[in-house]
């Protein structure tokens, strides 16, 4: 299972778009969610074990950064790929 957070929609779905199309290419089995903040992802892993998490650093209440340490507590398997639309 594969988790997109971004607080933007578009570039949530650019990932998505660029994931998805990798992932088909080599034939793996996969499911993507994308959320749109921080809490809702750390709300759905009492039901959903994520392998993999792209995660945007800067969004408003809660940054990636504080997002990435409690999933670490969490769960610490799970890799994370930090992205931004920054400089």
């Amino acid at each position: 299972m594969i988790a997109i957070v971004d607080d933007e929609d578009v570039f949530a779905e650019k990932i998505h778009e660029k994931v998805d199309e990798f992932l088909r290419n080599i034939g793996m089995d996969f499911e993507i969610r994308i959320f749109t903040d921080g809490t809702a992802l750390l709300d759905s892993r009492s039901d959903v074990r994520f392998d993999l998490v792209f995660l945007d650093i800067d969004m408003p209440k809660i940054t990636g950064i504080d997002i990435a340490k409690k999933l670490r507590e969490m769960q610490a398997d799970t890799e994370i790929v930090f992205v931004t639309n920054k400089d």
